[in-house]
């Protein structure tokens, strides 16, 4: 599995990291996961996804505080603390069924 990382500012919102991670599943990749990540003495997000060699787009990405009630029809895929406004808070990935 090819699979690639980079970088995302952790003073974004989560609806700003929410088209952030879409934009990069519409270039044919899926999000698999996020961790807390420190470079230049700043707090990130160091994401990875999963690079397909077909033009596979994955479902619409949901992401969710922990605290917010679960979209419906989306089945929750990933689980893991982001840096969203600069600060670390618990989210839920989801995928839309």
């Amino acid at each position: 599995m090819k699979t690639i990382n980079f970088h995302v500012a952790g003073d974004n919102s989560l609806a700003d990291i929410n088209q952030i991670l879409s934009d990069q599943e519409s270039r044919y990749s899926e999000f698999l996961d996020s961790k807390v990540d420190y470079s230049d003495n700043k707090v990130l997000n160091l994401v990875t996804f999963k690079l397909y060699d077909d033009t596979i787009v994955p479902n619409e990405l949901i992401l969710k505080k922990k605290s917010e009630a679960p979209p419906r029809n989306a089945t929750q895929f990933w689980e893991g603390v982001m840096v969203v406004n600069k600060e670390q808070v618990v989210v839920v990935a989801y995928r839309a069924n």
